[in-house]
């Protein structure tokens, strides 16, 4: 999936969260499911901090 925006990234990350919730209580914290589940989060987070460190500099550029 693509994202455009980090309000579309924010709601991956809050529905991925309460998938990974659901998944630790069904399978365990150690199962396989989990941490698939908990990689993917991962990946999206850091989506996000990529995108807001990228809007950080463009906003520090336009102010030199």
């Amino acid at each position: 999936m693509r994202y455009q925006t980090k309000e579309e990234i924010q709601s991956s990350i809050h529905q991925k969260r309460k998938e990974l919730f659901q998944v630790a209580n069904s399978y365990g914290v150690g199962s396989q499911e989990t941490l698939q589940c908990s990689e993917e989060l991962d990946v999206l987070i850091m989506m996000y901090q990529r995108l807001k460190k990228t809007e950080l500099e463009n906003y520090s550029e336009m102010g030199e």
